[in-house]
């Protein structure tokens, strides 16, 4: 009999991780669940097996096809994260309320790509107790901490041992094991006492992280009292604004660019970057400004650099000559906007720089220690 149409059925809307078997019919009502050609639109979302169980891999929707003797029947199936209630968390989903959770044991995503952990409620406090994850996002919430976490890389090799804070505020990131962590919109975030490490080989090529930590429209932070090594760009970052927030005591190590840095859209006003040490890299500070739609949040930024503070910062073992170890350039922003930029006590022993522009703009602190004939060596 030639059969004209397939129907499936089963259920619609699963969690990450949960199955469900799949009935396919032709249109005379006889089961072709075996023997019907199983298609999904994206394994990522949803796998399906030549018997017909679907398993959930993926929050997302996914089209799933059933084919049998020149007739076709879809169904399209939804895939939501897990909800987090338990207080101690077995597998990645999202934490949905505020409270105290820890890791019961390690937990990573079984698809390529995507965080493990949803931080989506205020008031989280979560102790992973030294187990591992792969990556974590932090959304539009306040009052968060994140301690004692391993972040690592898939079984997929996609590199998601990373943290990302976007529009939030008052969350800490402290004695965590990651590769990079992202803070965009927020204010009065603090990172502390991580290690960071974003696998850079010391090469040429773009092997690893970017940047260890990154400042994106960010206010009020702290960044104290961190390790940051193996980074191909820089180990702090800041892009666009950047205010109100100290860069404290943290050790760079092999970050091929600069150790702190900002080069697009600049608009850095009163922050202290104090007793910091880079070593085996280009140059300790690098401060510059561009305008790149593909690199700033918001290329109208208007630039700024004004009342910031560079006091004790070391730098040593220069492994790639590139000019000034502190560098400040600024000949495209107009006078005004760069203002009473204190440089003080940084030690930069047998290597050039500070030479910054315009020269009016800074405030000699002395105490620096840098090579002879420089207005901002010496005493």
């Amino acid at each position: 009999m030639r059969v004209l149409d397939v129907t499936i059925t089963g259920a619609a809307t699963l969690a990450v991780g949960e199955t469900t078997e799949l009935v396919a019919k032709t249109d005379a009502g006889a089961v072709v669940t075996v023997g019907s050609d199983w298609r999904t639109s994206d394994l990522n979302v949803a796998t399906i097996s030549p018997l017909g169980v679907l398993t959930a891999r993926r929050s997302g929707t996914a089209t799933i096809t059933a084919a049998y003797r020149g007739a076709t029947g879809t169904f399209q199936v939804t895939v939501t994260a897990l909800q987090i209630f338990s207080p101690a968390i077995a597998a990645c989903g999202d934490i949905v309320a505020p409270g105290s959770y820890s890791l019961a044991n390690d937990i990573s995503m079984p698809v390529p790509y995507g965080a493990c952990l949803k931080v989506l409620a205020n008031g989280v406090q979560l102790d992973c107790h030294g187990h591992s994850l792969t990556g974590v996002l932090l959304t539009n919430v306040s009052n968060v901490r994140v301690t004692n976490c391993t972040f690592v890389t898939d079984l997929f090799g996609t590199g998601q041992s990373f943290a990302g804070v976007y529009h939030s505020s008052q969350v800490t990131f402290d004695h965590n094991r990651l590769s990079s962590i992202f803070l965009e919109g927020g204010s009065n975030n603090t990172v502390l006492d991580n290690a960071i490490d974003g696998g850079y080989d010391g090469s040429l090529k773009a092997v690893g992280q970017d940047d260890g930590v990154v400042l994106i429209d960010e206010t009020g932070d702290t960044i104290r009292g961190n390790t940051i090594r193996n980074v191909y760009d820089a180990g702090i970052e800041g892009v666009d604004v950047v205010a109100n927030s100290e860069i404290a005591n943290n050790v760079i190590v092999n970050a091929a660019d600069t150790g702190i840095g900002s080069y697009w859209c600049t608009s850095w006003t009163g922050n202290r970057i104090s007793g910091n040490t880079v070593s085996h890299g280009s140059s300790l500070l690098k401060f510059i400004y561009k305008v790149g739609t593909s690199k700033c949040v918001n290329p109208s930024t208007p630039g700024a650099f004004a009342d910031n503070q560079f006091v004790g910062n070391r730098f040593f073992d220069q492994t790639l000559e590139a000019g000034l170890v502190i560098a400040f350039d600024f000949p495209t922003l107009p006078p005004g906007v760069v203002f009473n930029n204190l440089i003080q006590g940084n030690d930069i022993a047998g290597f050039l720089g500070p030479n910054p522009v315009p020269a009016a703009g800074f405030v000699n602190g002395g105490r620096n220690v840098c090579l002879p004939n420089n207005p901002f060596c010496g005493s």
